[in-house]
């Protein structure tokens, strides 16, 4: 068994055989899957990923291959559609907001299993997004049928618990991941929020126009009565733009990408949500005006710019924002 996984060129063929394994998977389920019984479905899911999460928990941590962590991610990444197979054979839902919970849970227990003890890249972000999912999904149970804004505070409160939880571990490496699923955590509640808010808008402005009414008359988008939707409160709102500034800012000190992406993405959103003026559409009154948000972003953008060629060089060295610590450094 270990002159099987003795680090040589033979790695790159196993790289990519096990890749290729997989996509032929993922590729004859799509061609033949809507005419096979849930059993075929299952074997042809269950195969690779036994084969990919097999072989790559037996190989050895060290010396390190390029090999193993791509095993582990795919098989991590097969995990949960093959559970819900298991389930739709068993004569079950998979759908059901309890059978998605437990199989994300499931799945967020062999990533961690895979970062924890077999020291395997990006594997924490796989957990803490598959938690994501089951966190989400429980409550749905629990609470039954949740409102909008309390599927928000869901999403918000997990990503709470994330960016403390990546704080108070701030010295072992893992603790970037964690930053940026909680980063996917917030920035979702605006991606939902926008997602929902243009296909309302979209649909009403494609309903009058059918019905010649007068609402969303004009250029489109210059008035769309979005009365009654859910959009984000003034609160949603600004807590984005901090989520987006802060994951930006962190990425920038820090020189992980993934956080910085995830910022991006939340920066953009909060720019069309408050582009859209989605707060005066919801009231409907014209989203065109000069007043707010924009007045807001260019007086302050630009203060915080001149504010910062003011202050004397090293003015700020007194405020301190930890994010990282050595691991060798005791917790303060």
């Amino acid at each position: 068994m270990g002159r099987a996984f003795v680090p040589d060129r033979r790695d790159w063929l196993r790289l990519a055989g096990g890749l290729l394994f997989a996509a032929g998977a993922v590729v004859l389920l799509a061609r033949k899957g809507g005419s096979w019984s849930s059993l075929a479905v299952l074997v042809t899911l269950l195969v690779p990923t036994v084969v990919l999460l097999g072989i790559g928990f037996l190989a050895p941590v060290d010396p390190p291959v390029p090999w193993r962590p791509v095993y582990l991610i795919t098989g991590i990444l097969l995990v949960p559609p093959t559970l819900l197979v298991f389930i739709d054979w068993i004569g079950g839902t998979p759908g059901t907001a309890l059978n998605v919970g437990w199989v994300f849970a499931a799945t967020a227990a062999v990533a961690t299993y895979a970062a924890l003890r077999h020291a395997t890249p990006y594997t924490t972000l796989l957990a803490a997004l598959a938690l994501i999912v089951s966190w989400v999904s429980v409550w749905e149970k629990i609470l039954g049928s949740p409102s909008f804004n309390t599927f928000r505070w869901l999403l918000f409160a997990i990503g709470a618990i994330y960016v403390l939880l990546a704080y108070l571990r701030r010295a072992d490496g893992w603790h970037r991941d964690l930053v940026t699923a909680g980063g996917v955590a917030f920035v979702s509640i605006g991606v939902i929020s926008a997602v929902v808010v243009l296909f309302v808008s979209a649909f009403l402005v494609g309903f009058s126009s059918g019905s010649g009414s007068g609402v969303g008359s004009g250029s489109v988008g210059h008035y769309v009565d979005l009365r009654g939707s859910p959009v984000p409160s003034d609160w949603w709102t600004i807590s984005l733009l901090v989520e987006a500034v802060g994951l930006i800012m962190y990425a920038a000190r820090t020189g992980r990408r993934g956080p910085g992406y995830v910022g991006a993405v939340g920066l953009g959103v909060f720019a069309l949500l408050v582009g859209l003026n989605i707060q005066a559409l919801a009231s409907g009154q014209s989203r065109s005006t000069v007043s707010g948000w924009p007045l807001i972003l260019l007086i302050g953008g630009g203060a915080l710019v001149v504010l910062s060629f003011v202050l004397r060089p090293g003015a700020l060295d007194d405020v301190r924002i930890v994010t990282s610590r050595p691991p060798d450094e005791p917790p303060t």
